[in-house]
């Protein structure tokens, strides 16, 4: 039996948060398998509920605001903790330093939140445009992959220069990379070239798992 209320955790984003597939006909969040593997974890007495707070097609600078209007509307120790995935709907128009600006904004926001154990950032996920921007010699596919690169690296250079132990990065991008993977595996994982299948959204549980278990 657990011994306490649960345990929330806030995870934002955009269609991936939300659990888009089946052309957002059916939802499948990875905060349903997360919320079960951390509140299974090593027989802790403890129950840990990850709410998904996605916006189909949220730009950063979109999700900045919500984030604010999130903290804001909900007593101080609502939650206890942060996941952030975004950045994948910035590619098309925005720059690299306007979507990573908005990233550290909100990073930032969850390192002041004094109740936050913990802020997840996550690299902006793979798809199967990675793999195009790699085969077709086109200037807009040239210039995604270059943007996605840079906001991911930033990503990874904050946090590790932050020095702050409650910032955690997770490579979602290095850890399920479509261009690594079989064609069994893109069938398993991928939805459609952006979208994740259930499977898929499993596997992104997995993966921020394993970093989060360490904080428990």
């Amino acid at each position: 039996m657990q011994e306490q209320g649960p345990i929330n955790i806030l995870a934002l984003g955009a269609s991936i948060t939300a659990g888009y597939y089946n052309n957002g006909l059916e939802y499948h969040p990875y905060s349903i398998k997360l919320s079960s593997l951390l509140s299974n974890f090593n027989n802790k007495q403890a129950l840990y509920h990850v709410e998904p707070f996605g916006v189909n097609g949220e730009r950063t600078d979109q999700m900045k605001l919500r984030l604010g209007q999130i903290l804001n509307y909900y007593l101080p120790g609502t939650y206890q903790g942060i996941i952030i995935i975004g950045g994948t709907n910035d590619l098309p128009a925005c720059t690299s330093d306007v979507t990573i600006g908005n990233l550290i904004s909100m990073y930032e926001q969850g390192l002041m939140n004094d109740h936050f154990k913990f802020v997840v950032a996550c690299s902006i996920p793979s798809s199967a445009l990675d793999l195009k921007s790699q085969t077709e010699n086109s200037v807009l596919m040239k210039e995604y992959s270059k943007k996605k690169s840079e906001v991911n690296y930033a990503i990874r250079e904050y946090v590790e220069k932050s020095r702050n132990s409650k910032l955690i990065f997770v490579d979602l991008m290095e850890e399920l990379n479509y261009c690594k993977c079989t064609d069994e595996e893109r069938n398993r994982y991928w939805d459609d070239p952006l979208h994740f299948t259930p499977e898929g959204y499993d596997r992104i549980a997995d993966i921020l798992f394993e970093k989060l278990k360490n904080f428990l």
